[in-house]
């Protein structure tokens, strides 16, 4: 607020002259009580004593003030005279001059307001007391409109054409009083209220927090506040930007339709915008590996938590829950194992309450063969390991158990090794016990913080299957990660144990040591799909050569190092060839043979004519690697139901068909065969004509 100060040391007679716009939303009358003067004069109409126009005071940064002072004037260069202040802090009434007779040893305060208000927007007109008559309003835009009695409310809505997230901004006129005097309700499509908001006469401006939202149509309903209404001017702004990682409201389900699914390694951005508010979110893991919820959220200058995270498995059982403090902008929660399939995320207010401001959320996965998958905290539901191999796991909160289980092939001295990341604490945080099949304790380890590697003394086991139970000790649990690995007696020396492939079955290689430990099997898959290209040709009286493309059982080309191709002589004339695919090396073994087919040529038919019940067909002569034609007749054009009638000549080019029906239409085609080896090979059928027969 700008206060100009006037004292006054002598009886004066104090003239105010306001020159003011035309209009002055939210203006208040004065109320200045009459025991605080000697005097009091009646407020005068001064409107004739305006000498501006509105456009010139319109320019000015303030409103002007002349202040014309009767009597004697204070000493400025000496303003520490003793008076008594008055703060007047009411609007004036619209285009009044006020003269007051004061008397001396008073001050008056004059407050120049300062609004913060948005510069006037659209203005709202017509019946939008119901959503029905909602004002159709667009995002990014601001439009003014007030509360025009005690019953007044007035409805809004916008259309959102994307998703994205909103935000609520409301200004108004100032009004110096700290009461509620509106109250505003962001609705939904389906009417559902997303949020509510109060405001105070003395905040001018305030803008809600940002709200992720589905594309759709929503509503905003303005009505009186609970310490009743003003009928000055508000504005109303809805902010929108569109995003494709921002939560969609209503989301307070894991079941709802709008709860997103979430890409890992990816960040995505939410709010609670109230209380009541709870996000959900979902997310998919393609195969095993582990996992990490890292969460970030604006500047709080508060040490509250005002957020809770729940990480939940495929069946609904929450893997681990965190809490986020205001000033802790940014966490990333522990590791943890996870077989593949979908995920659930809660985000919800914290046991300090809410705040209103942007949070962020990350699943950082990294597929993995090597790590626990959770849950595994009783023996069913053991972990299976290998010996000799090093796998990863975490203890990720205070009632977590990771149980495993290994076999031994022969009896063996075996030792356990475990390690994890250095910790500043002497105390132990791990408890390793080893049982045997039937579950008596054999062992129990425990590991100190500061024992970031330790392998313990070796352990006669006889061939059988045994469990290993990691939990916390009796310093509590470290949630960093650990490995655990089983060393055999000696170190196993792995040899390539091969199966071949043939076109039949699968083969495989199994990397195994001698004293029978095996570390990974690789398919070899069988060799059975085999195809020529072309696989038939047309007779040309020339030698046919096809290609030949090997590809194994899953579809993968398989080298050419690895077979040979034997081509049969002659492949010139009309009949069967068979290729021979012979598989050799190290990972195959068999042969196949596939049949190349050549086909006589075909031929044409040069004319046919009708005959009384029948016909006489004519075709070119194709007599090289041919031994006769065959003629074939329908009613139908696809010629089903149709005769076939063989000319065993090769040299003859004319036949006539009788005994049919007279003056009907028939389909004729034409092709050529060869008869080799007792086997007939076919050219392909000529172009059909139509011919239709005499009576």
């Amino acid at each position: 607020m700008k206060k100009k100060r006037l004292k006054q040391f002598t009886s004066v007679v104090l003239t105010l002259t306001l020159a003011v716009q035309p209009v002055i939303v939210g203006a208040q009358e004065l109320d200045v009580p009459a025991e605080n003067f000697d005097s009091a004069e009646v407020f005068a109409d001064a409107k004739e004593e305006e000498t501006e126009p509105a456009a010139t005071e319109t320019e000015n940064d303030s409103e002007e003030e002349n202040l014309e002072i009767v009597g004697e004037q204070p000493d400025l260069e000496n303003p520490e005279s003793e008076v008594e202040e008055i703060d007047i802090t009411d609007d004036f009434s619209d285009s009044e001059t006020d003269e007051m007779q004061l008397e001396s040893s008073q001050q008056i305060e004059l407050e120049e307001q300062e609004f913060t208000t948005d510069a006037a927007g659209t203005s709202i007109s017509g019946n939008n007391t119901t959503a029905d008559t909602a004002s159709v309003i667009s995002v990014n835009a601001t439009y003014t409109d007030y509360i025009k009695s005690y019953d007044d409310v007035s409805w809004y809505k916008f259309r959102i054409s994307n998703p994205g997230y909103i935000s609520f901004k409301f200004t108004h006129d100032y009004v110096d009083s700290s009461g509620n005097y509106w109250e505003a309700y962001l609705y939904d499509m389906d009417k559902s209220c997303l949020n509510s908001y109060d405001y105070r006469g003395t905040e001018t401006s305030v803008t809600g927090g940002n709200i992720g939202v589905p594309a759709g149509t929503y509503y905003i309903k303005v009505k009186k506040g609970g310490s009743g209404y003003k009928d000055v001017n508000y504005n109303i702004k809805v902010n929108y930007t569109s995003s494709s990682i921002w939560e969609k409201e209503f989301n307070d389900t894991y079941s709802s339709p709008n709860v997103m699914t979430l890409d890992t390694n990816k960040t995505y951005y939410g709010s609670i915008m109230k209380y009541s508010d709870v996000d959900w979110y979902k997310f998919k893991i393609s195969s095993p590996g582990y996992i990490s919820l890292k969460f970030g959220h604006d500047y709080v200058e508060e040490s509250g938590n005002y957020w809770e995270a729940y990480l939940y498995n495929p069946e609904m059982n929450c893997l681990n829950y965190y809490y986020y403090q205001g000033n802790n902008t940014s966490a990333t929660g522990e590791n943890i194992g996870v077989p593949a399939g979908t995920y659930y995320i809660k985000v919800q207010k914290g046991g300090s309450g809410y705040k209103e401001v942007n949070y962020n959320v990350k699943i950082n996965y990294t597929a993995s063969s090597v790590w626990e998958k959770e849950f595994n905290d009783d023996y069913n539901s053991a972990n299976t390991i290998s010996i000799n191999k090093t796998y990863y796991g975490s203890i990720m909160k205070y009632s977590d158990v990771d149980w495993y289980k290994f076999k031994v092939s022969k009896i063996d001295s075996v030792s356990l090794k475990f390690t994890h990341k250095y910790m500043e604490s002497n105390g132990y945080y791990w408890c390793v016990d080893l049982y045997n099949s039937s579950f008596s304790k054999l062992k129990t380890y425990d590991l100190r913080g500061t024992d970031s590697s330790k392998t313990m003394p070796k352990i006669r086991l006889s061939a059988g299957t045994y469990y290993l139970k990691v939990a916390k000790d009796g310093s509590g649990y470290s949630s960093v990660d650990y490995t655990i690995k089983i060393n055999p007696s000696h170190t196993h020396a792995y040899k390539n144990v091969i199966t071949k492939a043939t076109p039949k079955a699968n083969g495989k290689i199994v990397k195994t040591c001698s004293c029978g430990a095996t570390n990974g099997t690789t398919v070899l898959y069988a060799a059975n799909k085999i195809s020529l290209s072309p696989s038939s040709c047309t007779y040309n009286g020339k030698v046919r050569k096809p290609s030949v493309v090997v590809k194994g059982s899953n579809g993968a080309a398989i080298n050419s190092s690895y077979y040979t191709v034997s081509y049969p002589s002659g492949r010139k004339n009309v009949g069967s060839y068979g290729i021979k695919v012979t598989f050799k090396g190290s990972y195959y073994q068999g042969s196949v043979t596939k049949q190349f087919v050549i086909k006589p040529a075909a031929t044409s038919i040069a004319a046919i004519a009708s005959v009384s019940k029948g016909f006489r067909v004519r075709w070119k002569e194709q007599s090289v690697q041919t031994t006769g034609y065959q003629i074939q007749y329908s009613r139908n054009s696809n010629f089903s139901n149709g005769t076939t009638v063989s000319v065993k000549n090769n040299k003859k080019t004319v036949e006539t068909c009788k005994r049919l029906t007279g003056s009907k239409k028939y389909y004729v085609r034409v092709r050529t065969y060869k008869e080799v080896n007792g086997k007939t090979y076919y050219s392909a059928w000529s172009a059909a004509k139509t011919v239709t027969t005499k009576k």
